[in-house]
C-alpha cells in the first residue's frame, strides 16, 4: 500500500492504483474482494479506475474498519479526485488508531 500511496504522491495515479490494486490482491484479508471486481488494462480509463478502486476499499473497510491503512488509500484517492472534505475525514480515522 505504501509504494501505491507514494506514487499518488508522484502523479502517476495509473501505477498507485495498480500497486493499491496489487495490495488488495495478496493481502489475505481482502483477496476475495479483489477477484469480484472486473480486472483492468492498461487501456482501461483513469477515472473508471478509481472509482473501481474507491469501491474496492470501501468494502474492504467493511469487512475491517480498524486498518488505518484503507482510511490511509481513501485519504489519498479522495485527494487525487479533489474531494478534500472525504479525504480530511479519511485522515483523520487513519490517525486516530494506534500503531505498533
Amino acid at each position: 500500500m505504501a509504494i501505491g500511496i507514494s506514487s499518488a504522491n508522484l502523479l502517476d495515479m495509473n501505477e498507485a492504483l495498480d500497486y493499491m490494486r496489487d495490495w488488495l490482491k495478496f493481502n489475505a484479508n481482502y483477496s476475495k474482494l479483489v477477484s469480484a471486481w472486473p480486472d483492468w488494462t492498461k487501456d482501461s480509463l483513469l477515472e473508471d479506475k478509481q472509482i473501481a478502486m474507491k469501491n474496492m476499499l470501501l468494502s474492504a473497510l467493511k469487512t475491517n474498519p480498524n486498518d488505518y491503512r484503507l482510511n490511509e488509500a481513501l485519504g489519498v484517492l479522495s485527494i487525487t479526485t479533489k474531494d478534500f472534505n472525504s479525504a480530511a475525514q479519511y485522515f483523520q480515522t487513519a490517525l486516530s488508531f494506534e500503531y505498533i
